[in-house]
């Protein structure tokens, strides 16, 4: 499986300033998830 075509960013990173949670998926897509 190559990962070329993919972004290089950790599955999951963390935002404190922002107490948001950045997923990145597998597949490539992304989404926010806040910790409230």
């Amino acid at each position: 499986m190559s990962r070329t075509d993919r972004p290089a960013y950790p599955e999951v990173m963390l935002h404190p300033s922002t107490d948001t949670t950045l997923h990145v998926t597998l597949s490539g897509d992304v989404f926010l998830k806040s910790r409230r």
